[in-house]
């Protein structure tokens, strides 16, 4: 995002936890980036546990267009059937548990990673959008979101505020001359 850009400026790795079709997930490094450039995002979906899980595949991969490079399912559960290991394979989605659990079960499985590896992706993956430079129609697009979100709020004066800076500093970085 670079200097001259502090619109959407945070010194977290994600945002706050969002449901979809009754699962929680998380974004890195947030909502907004996802809706600019939703393959550079990182999706961490939180399932205690697996069952139902050819329906919540199906449904992960159908809603998910354009498709990011990798999803992460933080999962809890202590055996993982080989034929979810296998699905994890094909379709680009890495588990995420404990160190103790991956230890213990999944040492040697590349699919299954430690929640303390998933968040060194999200740390680096922040610092790759924290010097992104939003392309003119981006900002566009994100401007226009902005716009929703602050009608949308308008009743609610913390997230309206936001809004409105993250709006006003969005014009700053579009009529800067050298902000792209």
């Amino acid at each position: 995002m670079g200097e001259k850009e502090k619109f959407l400026i945070t010194d977290h790795y994600f945002h706050h936890i969002k449901s979809f079709k009754g699962v929680h997930y998380l974004i890195s490094p947030s909502h907004v980036h996802y809706l600019a450039r939703r393959k550079e995002a990182i999706f961490l979906y939180i399932r205690i546990s697996l069952s139902n899980w050819e329906e919540f595949v199906k449904d992960l991969l159908r809603d998910h267009k354009p498709k990011t490079d990798v999803f992460y399912v933080f999962t809890r559960d202590c055996f993982i059937p080989e034929s979810v290991l296998q699905d994890c394979e094909n379709y680009r989605i890495k588990l995420v548990t404990t160190a103790e659990r991956k230890q213990a079960k999944y040492a040697g499985d590349p699919i299954v990673i430690t929640l303390e590896k998933f968040f060194q992706i999200c740390k680096k993956k922040y610092l790759d959008w924290k010097d992104y430079r939003f392309t003119v129609t981006e900002k566009e697009y994100l401007n226009t979101l902005f716009w929703e979100k602050f009608e949308k709020f308008r009743e609610f004066p913390i997230l309206k505020n936001w809004y409105w800076e993250q709006i006003s500093n969005l014009r700053d970085s579009i009529n800067t001359k050298n902000s792209i």
